[in-house]
């Protein structure tokens, strides 16, 4: 298992750090909040996507065609806490790198809000915004963030994959018989 765990994990964390900084790279000179938004939960889910494989390879290979629900939650979710570490981490570093990135980032916030809003409505979404602009630049919070969103998005392809990969011994011994 713990194989399996570091193979597929190590796919899916060099998957997305190789991702975003292609993404940095693309927008380095002219920063685009949406669509670097859009590309952000592409590149989570499909770093996430490596669970399933992972889930296949263990079933296939090393767990002699079954697997069950509880075991495809427990290897699924060792898989994802390597990506969600990495994130978290590498958000980190890429916000002391550019360390003026969150308050552009805040002043995009404050621009969409005043744009999509009436007047006393972004008003009041800024006032509150402004409150928690302190936690948002600490490092702890940037973390647990970012580590708490692919961490989201990889529960629920766990999940999935777990539910659609599962076999049980019996089955996947008529499985081989058959074969």
């Amino acid at each position: 298992m713990k194989k399996t765990v570091l193979r597929y994990g190590g796919y899916s964390v060099i998957f997305m750090v190789l991702f975003f900084i292609g993404e940095m790279l693309v927008f380095a000179q002219k920063e685009d909040f949406k669509v670097q938004e859009i590309f952000g939960w592409v590149g989570i889910f499909i770093s996430t996507m490596f669970i399933f494989f992972g889930l296949r390879y263990y079933r296939d290979r090393v767990s002699d065609g079954s697997l069950s629900f509880g075991k495809g939650l427990k290897v699924g979710l060792l898989i994802l806490l390597m990506p969600s570490l990495a994130f978290g981490i590498f958000n980190v570093i890429y916000v002391m790198l550019n360390p003026g990135f969150m308050e552009t980032y805040y002043n995009y916030q404050v621009t969409q809000l005043k744009e999509s809003l009436p007047a006393g409505e972004a008003a009041l979404k800024i006032q509150a915004m402004e409150k928690d602009k302190a936690m948002w630049m600490s490092p702890a919070v940037q973390f647990f963030g970012m580590f708490l969103s692919v961490f989201a998005v990889g529960l629920v392809v766990t999940v999935i994959s777990s539910l659609v990969l599962r076999r049980s011994a019996e089955r996947a011994q008529a499985q081989k018989a058959f074969t």
